[in-house]
């Protein structure tokens, strides 16, 4: 098993990047590190556990900023690294994008806790992302627990032929939300991003020059506790499996 714990901690395996990505706490906030982690199992599964007791707003903020455990397939969309060489990949040149996703909340958060796990996509101006680059953030919500949208903000409800989304949309912000919450045992998850990119780009949301540069699955974390443990995250881009399955790991 490898396992890294603390702020700004990755670890590389096949085709993956795993990292802590703890962003969002306040310059005030007391956080454990040591409670903050990813990992790589030696059954080739992987994922992360967080701790967040007591939340404090970066400063100059009001409101909590959430930190993000997360994996990641793809190019950096502030050019800091890449995974894969199928990514960036301009969004005209999508003709099929299924993900697909098998996890399990190894540690339940509780009902008085405040996150979500989703899909996190960045879609940039640019198939060589730096951190000037205009970016458009497109989030798929698996899950969440007291995560409030502002309702002035709601769009129409969106079905990919998986499920039935309830969607958010503002600024360069994009978020289809199923509104359950996460639960005990094992979950799989499958969702059409083609039919979503299509109904932005249908929508005039997207433009098909733009580039889909990187795909993360995370959990955003305001407040609390909890572990998930990940058998497979993987996405299938014009007939190609873009990322395989955990086979070795490195610190970054």
């Amino acid at each position: 098993m490898a396992e890294e714990c603390g702020k700004d901690q990755v670890l590389d395996f096949n085709k993956k990047r795993l990292i802590t990505n703890l962003w969002g706490i306040g310059q005030k906030e007391t956080i454990p590190f040591d409670k903050n982690c990813i990992f790589v199992n030696s059954d080739d599964t992987y994922g992360w556990r967080w701790d967040r007791p007591s939340p404090v707003p970066q400063t100059g903020q009001t409101n909590i900023s959430p930190i993000a455990p997360s994996v990641c397939v793809g190019t950096d969309p502030w050019g800091g690294f890449s995974t894969s060489e199928y990514l960036p990949i301009r969004i005209k040149d999508i003709n099929s994008l299924v993900l697909y996703a098998d996890y399990i909340y190894s540690v339940v958060p509780s009902p008085e806790d405040s996150q979500n796990l989703s899909y996190d996509i960045w879609i940039t101006d640019t198939g060589n992302p730096n951190p000037s680059t205009p970016r458009q953030e497109l989030m798929i919500w698996l899950n969440r627990i007291n995560v409030p949208m502002p309702e002035d903000k709601r769009r129409e409800d969106m079905s990919d032929g998986y499920n039935t989304y309830k969607q958010y949309a503002w600024e360069n912000y994009h978020a289809f939300i199923l509104d359950v919450p996460p639960k005990p045992g094992q979950k799989t998850h499958t969702v059409d991003v083609k039919k979503i990119l299509d109904y932005l780009l249908n929508k005039g949301e997207l433009k098909g020059e733009q580039w889909l540069a990187l795909i993360a699955l995370e959990n955003e974390v305001w407040k609390g506790t909890g572990k998930l443990t990940v058998n497979n995250m993987d996405a299938y881009l014009n007939g190609t499996w873009v990322s395989c399955p955990a086979v070795m790991y490195s610190n970054a």
